[in-house]
């Protein structure tokens, strides 16, 4: 999976931390011996009450002495599907989301927070392969238009998942459009509203109820979605696209070939789109 700039669907546990009311820090150590006391998960899950009431489906994995220092222990949790390792005092009023090691100068937190990307990066990306995506197609644009039903016949495609309000979605897809255009690709558009863009979901359900294609896609990032109406098959499509689709993607905009390649984020040239193909 090639991974660009894009908007992610869901945030790092560390990254929630970050804007609660707890104290962070980045950790420098040296090796020592442990002999920390942890609290206990339903110790921690108390102290945490605040913050993990704020959280979308947080839970505690596990909680340990930090290996390598005393006086710290080691906590893994997971946030809507996404691992995060991160460092705190046995009280739990410090927390730490990167621990550089002074005799090597890595950062062992970050280096197993990666892992576990990686990990969940293969198991969305094989999830999303599994899925049967023509069903959540909105439309598909072709040759300069785009279509609610009955496309053309066309010989090579790409699927195409974007966000209206998503601004790398929105820098990807004048030169998709162009690259489609030149090459006869079909470009199959799933569209997703991501909850962190105010009027996605709005612009979202009124672009399928009116059967707006991809240009009125394009330009709805700098428009209001006030004079798109709205109706229940819309707005039934794009709840599906969030309990189904969302799950197993990092983020928008998200690329899918004919060739299974997959790559998240907004590209820059064409020669990343002809790769999503069999053959041009």
């Amino acid at each position: 999976m090639e991974k660009l700039k894009s908007e992610k669907t869901i945030g790092t546990v560390a990254a929630f931390i970050a804007g609660a009311s707890i104290g962070l820090l980045a950790l420098m150590f040296s090796k020592t011996p442990s002999s920390t006391v942890c609290p206990s998960q339903s110790e921690l899950t108390k102290k945490f009450s605040l913050l993990i009431s704020k959280l979308p489906n947080f839970r505690i994995i596990s909680i340990k002495p930090f290996a390598p220092h005393s006086h710290l222990c080691q906590v893994v949790a997971e946030v809507s599907g996404q691992k995060n390792a991160f460092l705190i005092t046995p009280d739990a009023k410090w927390v730490f989301t990167n621990a550089i090691d002074s005799a090597t100068g890595k950062d062992v937190l970050a280096l197993q927070n990666a892992q576990y990307e990686q990990a969940l990066l293969k198991k969305r990306e094989q999830g999303l392969l599994n899925m049967n995506l023509d069903k959540y197609v909105a439309f598909t644009y072709y040759n300069g238009k785009s279509y609610y039903s009955n496309p053309p016949k066309y010989d090579h495609y790409i699927y195409f998942i974007t966000d209206p309000k998503c601004p790398f979605c929105h820098d990807t897809e004048k030169l998709l459009m162009d690259w489609a255009n030149k090459n006869h690709v079909a470009v199959k558009v799933i569209v997703l509203a991501l909850p962190i863009h105010p009027g996605s979901f709005r612009t979202s359900v009124g672009l399928y109820c009116n059967q707006k294609g991809l240009n009125a896609l394009h330009q709805a990032y700098n428009s209001s979605s006030s004079f798109l109406s709205q109706c229940p098959a819309g707005k039934q499509y794009e709840d599906t696209i969030r309990k189904e689709i969302m799950p197993n993607i990092l983020g928008t905009p998200t690329f899918i070939g004919e060739n299974k390649k997959i790559i998240t984020g907004a590209v820059t040239n064409e020669d990343q789109l002809n790769a999503l193909l069999n053959k041009i």
